[in-house]
């Protein structure tokens, strides 16, 4: 029997996050069940940030020329499976419930979108 297709797509826009982004890997992967899919794109980095990506169970997408952040996104969203679609960035450690309550808020009538806000106690600050 083939696995069930993932309700929620999250793709993480990278660029030379090799020092955050195993972090928020970590805490999104802690987080995620059969109906969460992580795509990771990274956007021709030239530090080690695909090396830290492979070591997670997520989807991964390498751009070989740098395009900027809104064409990693884009990507992320052609590549996803899921009707539902949450963008991160590689540097952004997600609450631990972040991924029900997004569904959960998806799901109300009337909703089409939603966004969320960073952290007033960021882990790194720039």
């Amino acid at each position: 029997m083939a696995a069930a297709a993932p309700q929620l797509s999250v793709v993480v826009a990278a660029r030379n996050a090799s020092g955050t982004l195993g972090a928020c890997l970590a805490a999104a992967c802690a987080q995620a069940d059969e109906e969460v899919e992580i795509i990771v794109v990274d956007d021709c980095s030239t530090d080690p940030t695909m090396t830290v990506a492979s070591q997670f169970p997520v989807r991964l997408i390498e751009f070989d020329t740098h395009r900027g952040v809104a064409a990693a996104r884009n990507a992320g969203a052609r590549a996803a499976r899921a009707p539902l679609l949450m963008f991160m960035d590689a540097d952004v450690v997600p609450a631990g419930d972040l991924f029900a309550r997004g569904r959960a808020a998806m799901a109300q009538s009337g909703v089409d979108a939603m966004i969320g806000s960073y952290d007033g106690q960021p882990i790194a600050s720039s």
